[in-house]
């Protein structure tokens, strides 16, 4: 601050050394209309502005409340930057910091010790929690990466057999889709162990549009097929069909197909076939049963007999022997029948034999009768 020199009252005038120290010190206080520097405080009061550019373009002022940095000429912008390599521009504040738009809008909340919002037209979007991010709508991205679990429905995915992602449905008809781009499109669940060749699909559930096909594969090939009218292919890709309307089973595979039927522990029959025959194989002393209704009908026993479930049975009984016995209780006949008519007729009694004719004409004692009848 300059020292100016005064009279008090009336007194003699100032000297001429004493003005041109006064005008001295006015000089160097003064500030220039451009170049001056201050080495103190410019103060100014509640509402009083420091106004920049021709048109009142920026202004800087306190309203006794609040303080403002205003800009406010229409198709500019107001610039705050850093322009040195390595320089930042730092906002502080003691409590929230809020960025608005379009005059009043929320843009970005940040809330001291709390979470950092961002906001679209004037809707919060996106927010930070203690834990990670709180999205509201829906998030497109061109891609994702999550170190860690991802839960849907839940916020304990830890809590499951396999966390790394669960689903929870929290109504009926809840699952996940996988939606095709175009109907002639198929769309896999891939199981991988690699990332090169059929290591990115050792195992694959897939899904062709275009055909309304389902695979399951193992071993990077189709193991399990079913085609657009239920038909199931096990080993064969191309399931065949039977009769309209009916489903069918296809076991496939280099020589033939079978199914072997077992408990948990070991096999108990099997039915296989080939280019030149069918097989159906009772394992180790098992018999072969045939049932009707929920009764069994007829049997093949592990030795090999034909029993009929009334009695009789067919039996192996030499090298190049046949037994036809009608049963073991009684003395039931046996007949050979065709075309729904007896042809021979064998007495359970007596032995007796009619041929073309099931009415045997008398025995004598001890001898035995044939009977011959023609058309």
């Amino acid at each position: 601050m300059s020292t100016i020199t005064t009279r008090a009252g009336k007194g003699s005038p100032l000297t001429n050394n004493e003005v041109d120290a006064n005008f001295t010190n006015l000089n160097t206080d003064k500030a220039e209309l451009s170049g001056a520097a201050f080495t103190g405080n410019i103060t100014f009061t509640d509402n009083s502005k420091a106004v920049f550019g021709a048109g009142s373009d920026l202004q800087i002022y306190h309203d006794g409340d609040s303080s403002y940095i205003s800009h406010n000429t229409t198709g500019t912008d107001l610039v705050v930057e850093a322009t040195s390599p390595g320089d930042d521009v730092i906002v502080r504040a003691a409590d929230d910091l809020n960025f608005r738009v379009n005059g009043n809008e929320n843009g970005i909340v940040v809330v001291g010790g709390g979470a950092t919002s961002l906001y679209h037209a004037n809707s919060a979007k996106l927010a930070t929690t203690s834990t990670g991010i709180d999205v509201t709508g829906t998030a497109t991205m061109d891609g994702l990466t999550v170190d860690g679990y991802v839960g849907i429905g839940t916020s304990s995915p830890s809590s499951y057999f396999s966390p790394q992602l669960v689903v929870h449905s929290s109504s009926n008809l809840g699952g996940i889709t996988i939606r095709s781009n175009a109907t002639t499109d198929t769309n896999y669940l891939l199981f991988a162990d690699g990332t090169s060749g059929n290591e990115r699909y050792r195992g694959y559930v897939s899904y062709d549009h275009n055909a309304d096909t389902m695979k399951l594969a193992t071993g990077a090939s189709p193991a399990i097929t079913i085609d657009s009218s239920q038909n199931v292919g096990i080993g064969i890709t191309s399931p065949l069909s039977v009769a309209s309307g009916y489903g069918a089973l296809t076991v496939g595979g280099s020589t033939g197909g079978g199914v072997i039927l077992s408990d948990t522990s070991s096999g108990h029959g099997q039915v296989y076939a080939n280019s030149s025959q069918l097989t159906v194989d009772a394992f180790s002393q098992r018999n072969l049963t045939f049932q009707t209704n929920g009764s069994e009908r007829m049997r093949i026993s592990s030795a090999g007999n034909l029993i009929m479930t009334a009695g009789g049975s067919i039996v192996a009984g030499g090298v190049n022997d046949l037994i036809l016995n009608a049963g073991e209780s009684g003395t039931p006949d046996i007949y050979l029948q065709s075309g729904g008519s007896t042809k021979v007729k064998i007495e359970g009694s007596n032995g007796n034999v009619g041929i073309g004719t099931s009415t045997i004409i008398g025995s004598a004692a001890n001898r035995g009768v044939l009977t011959l009848s023609g058309a």
